[in-house]
């Protein structure tokens, strides 16, 4: 331990443990704040029992917030952890480390005569000499013949008592401040000694280690994260959904993209027999005929057959074994993301019959992109395609929906539903156990009533309030959703293994071409304490003519809850460039005028002469003008002959794009040869 060096190259052990006790405090310290603060929070009771008692009351949902809070409470009491193993395993180092360091020479503190004699600065020389004989008593070597740390004391005292006595040492310990005289100063390397006898082999470690081993590390990172998008949905599925959409939007078909998307990839296949009743059940109800009318547009995968049976299942509620349920909260944790990853591949679908209205600066429609929200709702509530509303309110089946559909009752659907008294619910379900009703109202008072206020669509720093051509204007659209209880935090979707907040797709339709010109997806942190929430759909206004616009509100945790709004407007005609437009301010406008005075003076001796020249020729002025109109005719003929020509070239160039475009997405990895469908793989598989 100290400061060695070899051939004049000086290592210094205590700097080197220094500079490495930095390093790893940077990640220690910050780590082991965040952990403290997670602990703390994991064992707050009170706030544990006030999110429990937000969640929604009914049963299936309190037993899966409970089983939530139980699984972080035990990641944060885990202490076998990786990661608290390496903080707690950190703070051995630095405290190791620390300890080196206080030890080093090269840490201790300036060299104090007078703290060392343990008198003040001063003290008379017969206190110098009395404090110097009664402490050399103590730590003589001859008294303590055993003890270093005494010889190492008596040896700073004899050089504290030359520097306040000896001349010689009291001039030098004022200059220099060691009674020894001028010290030699040296530059050291933090690093540690050791190198002194292995600092070939030190070296080849730490290039082996900065050639090899941290591009290996980075290579395998960006192997395991390259083919994930932002969302972390995997980029294969993405290109999948944009084959999907593009040829279809009915619900089985995205249902069964939804079980084909890669993420699934890691799921294990289980022998065929496993899923015999599972098959059986599937075939003898009434999934059969989703089931054979299935499309896929990729090879069937081992793991594909497996997943749309499952979810068949799920959404006809036909009833899951215990065995498969941990492989459908898998299918289900991914509701959400995947569910806006088919929103998103959409909205890069080529729209060709809208280029002449709005250009190329829209694509996809909006009918997909809604029934790509309806499935995450179905998924959400356990639905099928055609169900009733009705159906997701908590046990709900087939006998309650007739009698609810009953001429006497006249329920249609789950807003008639939740509008009825406590005693009219109360009739319908009277087969209902007690704890089974106040599963029912307690779904009630969360299902959400929502209504929309849309104004009309307006262009900023506009001269009038008409839409014109081109213009980039914006719908103002205020969502107001109201509840019983409870806020959109923790709506009631007791299927999905996880927490869930409620979020609402909004969406401006162009009802004629089926194209959404804006979307914006509102959470709960977007409303307010009254449940209102507003916000801009900005779009980009399409040629002159009347136009018919739907503002969608789609809610994606309950079925039948969406809201929708119209408004009808008329685009005007383009503005043209007008003399009252002002598009230069500037106080002083002499030296514009006097430019504009020189051009107009400079255009009319060009006239003159050209007169002149015509006159002189024997065409005279007249000629000349007629001449010039002839032309500039036969220019703007070419010049509106070569446009055509472009706009035709466009046109090829743009369909060839687009034909290109779609050939790629079907040729994309994982699909099946030549981009067809197959539609009875799947059913004979299975």
């Amino acid at each position: 331990m100290g400061t060695k060096s070899d051939a004049g190259v000086g290592y210094d052990d205590a700097s080197f443990y220094l500079f490495a006790m930095a390093m790893l405090s940077l990640v220690t310290v910050p780590w082991t704040v965040v952990k403290i603060w997670r602990l703390v929070k994991g064992k707050d009771k009170e706030e544990e029992r006030e999110n429990l008692r937000q969640h929604c009351a009914c049963r299936r949902c309190q037993e899966k917030a409970q089983a939530i809070a139980k699984q972080k409470k035990r990641s944060y009491n885990t202490w076998a952890r990786p990661s608290n193993i390496f903080v707690f395993v950190s703070w051995i180092l630095i405290i190791l480390l620390l300890r080196e360091i206080r030890r080093s020479p090269s840490f201790k503190a300036p060299f104090d005569p007078f703290e060392i004699l343990e008198i003040s600065k001063s003290a008379s020389d017969k206190e110098i000499k009395g404090a110097y004989r009664r402490l050399s008593k103590l730590t003589h070597p001859d008294r303590n013949p055993n003890n270093p740390e005494a010889a190492e004391r008596f040896m700073q005292l004899t050089k504290a008592h030359q520097a306040l006595t000896d001349p010689v040492g009291k001039e030098n310990y004022q200059k220099y401040g060691n009674p020894d005289g001028p010290m030699r100063s040296s530059i050291k390397l933090a690093l540690p000694s050791v190198m002194e006898d292995h600092g070939n082999l030190i070296l080849m470690i730490y290039l082996s280690s900065l050639i090899v081993v941290l591009p290996a590390f980075v290579v395998l990172w960006w192997r395991s994260n390259s083919d994930k998008l932002a969302t972390s949905i995997s980029v294969n599925t993405y290109r999948y959904f944009l084959v999907v959409l593009h040829a279809s939007g009915r619900w089985r078909d995205l249902l069964a993209a939804y079980a084909s998307a890669f993420e699934f990839e890691h799921m294990a296949v289980n022998n065929p027999r496993k899923f015999a009743p599972l098959r059986d059940v599937v075939r003898k109800s009434g999934a059969e005929a989703d089931l054979k009318q299935i499309r896929l547009y990729m090879d069937v995968k081992p793991y594909l057959s497996e997943n749309i049976l499952i979810l068949l299942a799920y959404t006809h509620r036909l009833g899951i074994d215990e065995e498969f349920q941990p492989r459908l909260d898998d299918l289900l944790a991914w509701t959400e993301g995947l569910t806006v990853a088919m929103a998103d591949a959409n909205r890069e679908e080529p729209r060709q019959d809208c280029h002449r209205t709005y250009g190329r600066t829209v694509f996809g429609r909006t009918k997909k992109i809604m029934s790509a929200v309806f499935l995450g709702q179905c998924l959400a509530q356990a639905m099928k395609e055609k169900d009733s509303s009705l159906l997701q309110i908590p046990g709900f089946r087939e006998t309650e929906l007739k009698y609810c559909n009953s001429k006497s009752n006249k329920v249609r659907n789950v807003h008639d539903f939740v509008a009825l008294d406590i005693d009219a619910r109360r009739r319908i379900l009277r087969n209902f156990s007690d704890d089974d009703f106040l599963d029912v109202n307690e779904f009630c008072l969360r299902f959400p009533t929502a209504t929309l206020k849309v104004a009309a669509p307006k262009v900023e720093d506009e001269i009038d309030d008409s839409v014109h051509e081109i213009d980039k204007a914006d719908v103002e659209v205020t969502l107001t959703v109201k509840r019983g209880a409870g806020t959109g935090r923790f709506p009631c979707v007791r299927n999905l293994p996880d927490e869930k907040q409620e979020v609402w797709w909004v969406i401006l339709d162009d009802k004629k071409h089926d194209v959404p010109l804006a979307i914006k997806r509102l959470k709960p942190k977007d409303f307010d304490d009254e449940g209102n929430a507003t916000t801009k759909l900005d779009f980009v206004a399409g040629i002159r003519g009347k136009y018919e616009y739907v503002v969608h509100a789609l809610c994606d945790c309950y079925v039948g809850a969406d809201v929708y709004s119209t408004i009808k407007f008329t685009v005007e005609p383009k503005l043209e460039n007008t003399d009252s437009l002002k598009y230069f301010d500037t106080d002083d406008e002499s030296d514009y005028e006097e430019y504009n005075a020189e051009i107009e003076a400079g255009d009319e001796e060009e006239e003159t002469d050209s007169d002149e020249d015509g006159e002189a020729d024997g065409g005279g002025p007249a000629s000349a003008v007629q001449q010039e109109s002839s032309e500039k005719e036969g220019i703007d003929e070419l010049s509106s002959a070569e446009e055509e020509d472009d706009d035709e070239d466009d046109d090829e160039d743009e369909d060839e794009d687009d034909e290109d475009e779609v050939d790629e997405m079907e040729n994309g990895k994982g699909l099946g040869a030549n981009g067809s469908h197959t539609t009875s793989a799947v059913t004979e598989d299975m």
